[in-house]
């Protein structure tokens, strides 16, 4: 019984790295988002380039990542 404790807790600690892992990787994602300008480069639709439509606009993501023109 007393050799199952430490295992259980060992367990525990992975588990709860692993989120923190996976919430340090979502950061960086939202960080690079919401971090900087952005701007349509190439925009193709059912083989239709309409690229010229949003020359001029710059876009920022906010931490919602719901996108603000400047």
């Amino acid at each position: 019984m007393f050799r199952l404790i430490p295992l259980l807790l060992l367990m525990t600690l992975c588990l709860s790295c692993k989120k923190v892992i996976e919430r340090k990787k979502e950061q960086v994602v939202i960080d690079a988002i919401t971090n900087g300008v952005w701007f349509v480069e190439y925009y193709s639709e059912e083989g239709l380039t309409g690229t010229s439509e949003f020359g001029g606009y710059e876009f920022k993501f906010n931490e919602k990542c719901v996108a603000t023109d400047r």
